[in-house]
C-alpha cells in the first residue's frame, strides 16, 4: 500500500451507522403538514421533531426487545404476527396498546388481501 492510498483511506468519511441513517422526524414533519382543520397547516418545531424522533426510536427498540424475549421464551424461530402482537402488548399500555394492535391487525389483513391470489 502506498502513501497516497493510505492517505485516501484516512480522508474517506466513515460510513454512518444504521442509527444515524434512520430518522422519523422527516416523516413526522410531512405528516404534520397534512393535518389540520380547514386546510391549515400545523408547524412543528425542530426540538419537538427531535423529541418525537427519540420517542419513536425508544418505542421501536422496546417492541424489538420484547419480541426477542417473547421468541426466546416460546422458543420460536420466526417473528410472526403472534409474536409482534405479544411484544406490542408488553411494550404499550392503555388505549395506545389497544389501538396499535387493532391497526396492526388491520394492516396485516390489508396486506393479505393485496397479495391474495384470485381463485381461477
Amino acid at each position: 500500500m502506498t502513501k497516497s492510498d493510505a492517505a485516501a483511506t484516512q480522508t474517506k468519511k466513515k460510513k454512518k451507522s444504521i442509527d444515524d441513517q434512520i430518522h422519523f422526524s422527516s416523516y413526522i414533519s410531512k405528516a404534520s403538514k397534512t393535518l389540520g382543520a380547514g386546510g391549515s397547516k400545523i408547524i412543528v418545531s425542530r426540538d419537538a421533531l427531535e423529541t418525537l424522533d427519540r420517542m419513536s426510536d425508544a418505542l421501536i427498540n422496546g417492541i424489538v426487545a420484547n419480541g426477542r424475549r417473547t421468541m426466546r421464551y416460546s422458543k420460536g424461530e420466526t417473528f410472526n404476527l403472534k409474536t409482534a402482537t405479544g411484544a406490542t402488548m408488553l411494550t404499550l399500555t392503555g388505549l395506545l396498546k389497544k389501538d396499535s394492535v387493532a391497526a396492526g391487525n388491520q394492516a396485516v389483513e390489508a396486506y393479505k388481501s393485496f397479495v391474495a391470489v384470485p381463485a381461477a
